[in-house]
């Protein structure tokens, strides 16, 4: 499945939309958790993966909250993806926080967050991600 996501970079005083893709692979299958009805377990942030500062926009700091709660407490999300979906968190809190310096880019950014939030809700439902 992919997702596009729209973020605004401003880099002109006018902020440009630039759109990424990101693809989520499948939940696995042959994983026991994929076929236990046994609640998830809780997982700790780890050491090296500290909370960053937040984007400006309210939109996007509750996204960028729920995925990376998501892809941290998730047991169906195999390592090497996970560490593939925190450097897209960076990527996103450095670009959304970027646009949030002009008014017209946190406008931008405010409906992109609102529009990825909807789509990665249904998209991380595969990883028992539910928000």
């Amino acid at each position: 499945m992919s997702v596009a996501l729209v973020c605004g970079c401003a880099r002109s005083p006018e902020p440009e939309l630039a759109r990424a893709e990101v693809t989520i692979p499948d939940a696995p299958t042959d994983s026991p958790a994929a076929s236990d009805d046994a609640p998830l377990p809780e997982r700790v942030r780890p050491a090296h993966y500290p909370r960053q500062s937040g984007t400006g926009v309210a939109a996007c700091d509750d996204f960028i909250e729920k995925y990376e709660t998501c892809i941290t407490t998730s047991p169906r999300i195999p390592d090497p993806v996970r560490d593939v979906y925190r450097q897209s968190i960076e990527d996103m809190r450095d670009a959304w926080r970027e646009a949030a310096s002009t008014p017209g880019g946190k406008a931008a950014a405010e409906s992109a967050c609102k529009q990825a939030l909807e789509a990665m809700s249904e998209a991380m439902q595969g990883f028992d991600c539910n928000w």
